[in-house]
């Protein structure tokens, strides 16, 4: 089974410069795409006045798992839809799925192997458009944040409120960012 988006980021935030780097000339020789990408980031930061050596502090985003940097983050970045992928009764490939014998058709293998045999519940759409939401990319401490000030009462709410209780309702360090569905 192929590790998660997530987990496969964190591998390559792990490789060593020089690896990194020989990986990185080995994608771009293959593919004018990635190497197109590649230039360009470069530019991008020399136009910034970036250093090529000084670290930039990237983050991958809670909604749409792509990575980003504050720097460039804009309203209109980040596109992810809020809801769950449902199997296309339409789609043709289900028409010979017994669930008896390939499992269910909604795991998660098939949505990323067959995204447009699923629709998007939140709008309606199929698996491989792209999200209905837009927003700035969030990181996980933002997510995380964000999920605390929702969860606090309100000051109506907090009469009778003990100080010991609203602490406790502060989100403690093993918590986890709601994941929502991504978008390729």
């Amino acid at each position: 089974m192929v590790p998660s988006h997530q987990a496969q980021l964190a591998s390559v935030a792990a490789v060593k410069e020089e690896l990194a780097r020989t990986i990185l000339l080995d994608i771009c020789t293959q593919d004018t795409i990635s190497l197109t990408r590649a230039y360009e980031a470069l530019i991008l930061r020399e136009s910034q006045g970036i250093k090529p050596e000084t670290p930039m502090e990237w983050k991958v985003c809670t909604n749409c798992s792509k990575i980003f940097h504050d720097d460039y983050n804009t309203d209109t970045a980040c596109h992810y839809h809020m809801g769950e992928m449902e199997p296309d009764d339409d789609f043709d490939v289900w028409a010979d799925t017994d669930e008896r014998i390939h499992g269910p058709i909604a795991s998660e293998e098939n949505k990323e192997e067959f995204p447009e045999g699923f629709i998007w519940d939140c709008c309606d759409k199929l698996g491989t458009d792209p999200g209905c939401q837009t927003s700035r990319h969030e990181s996980p401490e933002e997510t995380l944040a964000k999920e605390a000030e929702e969860s606090r009462p309100t000051s109506a709410s907090r009469t009778g409120t003990g100080a010991a209780e609203v602490a406790s309702l502060e989100v403690g360090s093993d918590a986890q960012p709601v994941k929502r569905q991504r978008t390729e």
